[in-house]
């Protein structure tokens, strides 16, 4: 009996928050750019909590927010699920962020760079043998026992 598994991970990617960049020169309403580019939470995701905003900015208008990443890229199995409950973390959390940079041009953007990188691997590896006399009966056995609550 051989058994070799392997999962590998690997996951980099950005989120993006883009706060009220005005272009193209001025409209008819005065003080305001003729096209406007921003973000927002409507179709794409939730508020993206885990970037820090800067000292006096206090809304956040994601436009990647909804990019699948972390735990919502991938499935995982009742194993995994059971480590990770143990372990405290939550569901659906998004990798860490590595990296990020913000304000460009006197304009609130903000950019979080998150990676991540997971291995796990199991082997299993029996070679079973058993000498008896002759007219003796033998048996090997190989079994991997789960305790499964019953209540």
């Amino acid at each position: 009996m051989i058994k070799v598994e392997k999962s590998h991970l690997e996951e980099l990617g950005f989120d993006w928050i883009l706060d009220n960049y005005g272009f193209g020169g001025p409209s008819w309403v005065p003080g305001a750019a003729e096209w406007n580019l921003t973000g927002g939470t409507v179709g794409n995701g939730g508020n993206m909590d885990d970037i820090a905003l800067p000292a006096g900015v206090t809304t956040r208008n994601p436009i990647t927010s909804g990019n699948r990443s972390g735990d919502s890229a991938i499935s995982e199995n009742s194993i995994d699920g059971l480590l990770k409950s143990q372990a405290g973390r939550q569901a659906g959390a998004r990798p860490p962020g590595v990296m990020g940079l913000h304000y460009l041009d006197d304009v609130n953007v903000h950019m979080l760079m998150r990676g991540l990188e997971q291995t796990k691997s199991v082997d299993v590896m029996a070679k079973p043998a058993v000498m008896t006399r002759s007219g003796q009966s033998s048996s090997i056995s190989i079994v991997r026992e789960f305790m499964y609550a019953t209540e």
